[in-house]
This record gives C-alpha cells, structure tokens and sequence, in this order.
C-alpha cells in the first residue's frame, strides 16, 4: 500500500492524509516518518470505527480492494469515495463515487494502486535501512565480517515452501562460498525446519523473532532467499537484495514494478506451468492473471517449485551480490 501512501502525499501536499491500518502495518508506517495520520483500523472494533469518524469527514478516500471500506467512507463522510471496478462484484460499485477500472495489462499490484489517484506518480521508492535496525539484533550483526544470507524457509501455503532438500543444498553452496547462512521460519514451522540440514557455524532464529526484530535482522543482512511470501516483501522496505523463489505466484503481480524498482532483487520463475492458471487476486477475478494457490490436499506435487534446484537460486544470488 506504500505507494499509494506516497502517491496521496505527493499530490495532496496540504492536505491531512489519514491511513487507517492494521496495527502491524503502523508499526512499520511509523519508521517511515511520512507526514501523515495513522489510526488502528479494524471494522469489529468500536474504538477504531469511533477514531475514524472523528477524522471526517474527509475529501477523499480511496479504497485499493476491500469492498466494505466503501461503505465505511461513506458513513464516515468522504465527500468522494474512489475504488477498483471487478467482474460480477456489482454491491461494491454502488457505493463508489468514482469507479476505477483495472489495468488491461500485466501490473504488479504497488503500480495497480497508485493508479486510483489522479496526477504524477511518486519516485520510486528509496530505502533507509537504518530506519528499521533494532538494537536485539546488533548482535548477529557483529558475529562476524562475512557476508550473511537469510534463508527464509516457511511459507503460510506449504506448497510455497521450496523443499528441505533444495534449501539444505542452498545452505552448503553458501557456506562453500564463505558466507554465514542464517535461518528464518514461523514459530509454527520450527518442527518443519528440522528437516534442513542445518550446521553449527549457521545462526538460527527457531522461529522466536518477532516482527520488528525480523525486519532488523533483514536490513542487517546481505542477502535474502525467501518463496513468494511476505518476507520479500520486506525486502523491498529495507532494499535488501533478495532471490524471491517464485512458484505458485507471479512475479508480473507481486514484483518490483515501477515504485519498488530501486529495491534489488532476482526472481527466480519457470513460466510455462500448465496449471498456473488461476486469475483470482485479493479475492477478484483479474483477466490476466496466472497464478495458484492450492494447498497439499489438492496438489501433491508443486513441481512449479520444486523443480527449481539450488544451482539456479545460487547463480541468481551470487548475479544479485555481484
């Protein structure tokens, strides 16, 4: 949503930008410094609907995907209430003053949203990554001078996790090049982990890190490994360089783009998957969207993922430190 953020704040200099968010979303927003309002959003809170009203009533209010934040703008006074058109999702339109239609072509999804506003576009987006350090992870930070690689391991769809085979050969490719491996994962994960041959000169987070402590450990490293998860995304806030391990998603939708275009990063995607065929983003069906995201239960083999090997991601990583 970052984009948008800064497309708001670029063309409305003198006006009040308020950004209601998920709290985890404001705890990252906050060490952006951007001039803008935050407020807690969560439509069964009380106390966040109360917060919002007393902000209005408002210009403007753009509403990137969730159907009901137009009804919200519109109880909350938004003089103009400007959202995305989707096929056969005619309840949303009707509370839109100002309906949007999708891009016709293939746009990652930061570039889709800064098209709801009208006028220039920001810069691209250039990071600080000492606005995400934290001190808890100093520590790691001084282990040593070699370069350190994270190797996010988890995914929440399992069928986005690359194999324990894959990642325990990653893992001995990095050392032989005399880099530190460092292991990221959910706490839900850690007895998954096991299976990765881990080695006692590799630092491991067992899944204890908390949100801010995992975005400091990001901006400290050099590099990251990470699936199609939110873990590249994050990359893309601290410019860390990152090899995304596509399989299930596209990177033609959750890539760089226009705005993250500054943030490095190396994807590593076969294209022609049969059944990659799914168009359905954010809960919509997009025309030209190809992607998956079936579980175990409906797809036994995610060779889309799986038949990418260690070789391929450590040529891409060593092109990205390069």
């Amino acid at each position: 949503m970052l984009s948008l953020i800064e497309k708001a704040i670029f063309n409305f200099p003198s006006h009040e930008i308020v950004v209601a968010a998920p709290s985890y979303a404001i705890d990252i927003l906050k060490k952006l410094n951007l001039p803008i309002t935050l407020i807690s959003w969560h439509e069964k809170n009380i106390v966040d609907l109360r917060t919002a009203r007393s902000h209005g009533p408002f210009e403007a209010a753009y509403i990137p995907f969730e159907k009901w934040g137009s009804v919200w703008a519109n109880a909350f006074g938004a003089k103009k209430v400007v959202g995305f058109t989707f096929p056969d999702v005619k309840f949303h339109d009707r509370f839109l003053t100002q309906v949007i239609r999708l891009p016709n072509k293939l746009l990652p999804v930061s570039d889709w949203l800064m098209a709801l506003i009208v006028g220039d576009n920001p810069p691209s987006y250039k990071a600080d990554s000492q606005l995400f350090y934290a001190s808890i992870q100093e520590d790691v930070a001084k282990q040593s001078q070699v370069k350190k690689v994270i190797l996010h391991i988890g995914a929440r769809n399992e069928n986005r996790r690359w194999t324990a085979q894959n990642w325990s050969a990653l893992a001995e490719k990095i050392r032989a090049n005399d880099m530190q491996v460092i292991w990221t994962y959910a706490a839900i994960e850690k007895e998954w982990s096991q299976q990765v041959t881990k080695k006692p000169e590799d630092w491991d987070s067992e899944g204890n890190l908390s949100f801010d402590a995992l975005i400091s450990l990001i901006a400290h490293a050099d590099a990251v490994v990470s699936p199609d998860t939110g873990v590249a995304h994050l990359c893309k806030l601290t410019a860390t360089p990152s090899v995304v391990i596509y399989g299930q998603g596209n990177p033609g939708i959750h890539g760089n783009g226009e705005y993250w275009q500054l943030s490095p990063v190396s994807n590593v995607f076969l294209e022609n998957i049969p059944c990659r065929s799914m168009t359905n983003v954010f809960g919509r069906n997009i025309s030209g969207v190809k992607r998956c995201d079936l579980g175990p239960s409906k797809c036994a083999n995610p060779f889309c993922q799986n038949d990418i090997n260690a070789e391929t991601v450590m040529n891409a990583l060593h092109s990205l430190l390069a």
